[in-house]
């Protein structure tokens, strides 16, 4: 078994991914998931239709993003955990111009969330802001608080 923890909050909470398999992943890996460990107990993250899921950052609410990988491939796709429901950052992003959201891995109180996406043979670093900040009135912020704005100050990488 290989069991990875990533990220551990003020508040106790520990994000960890734990592997179950033999030697050659490709033909045996069996993944048990991510996990958020709260004061409420463990959450699986990660995005259910995908095999593997790494939950690489957390912030002091218990937000949590990450990667999940598709069956044994290479094939990565950004998650983010919020109030009990796993997100593919793909799904809640606009203005992504073909790029493919692959990992998360930090997010803070604000929300914003620095990742790494693909297009391609190219990779770019990114950084998502919700589109409602904490001064809009709480319904507004609810009501949108899990859609991205797009990619913002995006750089290739070497």
């Amino acid at each position: 078994m290989d069991v990875r923890v990533y990220r551990l909050n003020d508040r106790g909470w520990v994000t960890y991914s734990k592997r179950t398999g033999g030697v050659n992943v490709k033909d045996s890996i069996i993944e048990e998931g991510g996990f958020l460990i709260t004061n409420a107990g463990q959450i699986r993250v990660g995005l259910s239709k995908f095999l593997v899921s790494d939950p690489l950052g957390l912030n002091e609410v218990g937000d949590v993003v990450g990667s999940s990988r598709v069956d044994n491939s290479t094939f990565l796709r950004g998650f983010l955990y919020r109030r009990g429901v796993n997100y593919d950052l793909n799904d809640i992003t606009f203005d992504r111009h073909g790029w493919i959201l692959s990992s998360a891995q930090a997010i803070n109180e604000e929300r914003w969330i620095a990742a790494t996406a693909i297009k391609g043979n190219q990779y770019v670093a990114f950084l998502l802001r919700p589109l409602v900040q904490g001064s809009i009135r709480r319904a507004a912020k609810i009501a949108c608080s899990h859609v991205y704005d797009g990619i913002v100050g995006a750089k290739t990488k070497a």
